[in-house]
């Protein structure tokens, strides 16, 4: 794969998006996986089991982030209050 342009990176290997039906297979089996994908929205929380679940993804996986809250794609004016 060739490099982001953004970054130096050129081999991102296979990854897969992190959801809570997988956490106890992740943390028990450790599943050959280069990185997880995740929704960036669903860990802007203080504290509680999702963050204590990431961090121990993130000791041993990349995790990439995916916000899914805020689009530009639409004809409406930009709202705000969303």
């Amino acid at each position: 794969m060739a490099a982001n342009r953004f970054n130096g990176f050129t081999d991102y290997g296979v990854g897969i998006g992190l959801k809570i039906p997988h956490y106890q297979h992740i943390l028990e089996q450790n599943p050959v996986v280069d990185w997880f994908e995740i929704i960036s929205e669903n860990y802007m929380v203080d504290g509680g089991r999702p963050l204590h679940i990431l961090d121990q993804i993130l000791e041993q996986y990349r995790v990439v982030q995916h916000g899914v809250s805020m689009y530009f794609g639409s004809a409406e004016p930009l709202n705000r209050e969303h």
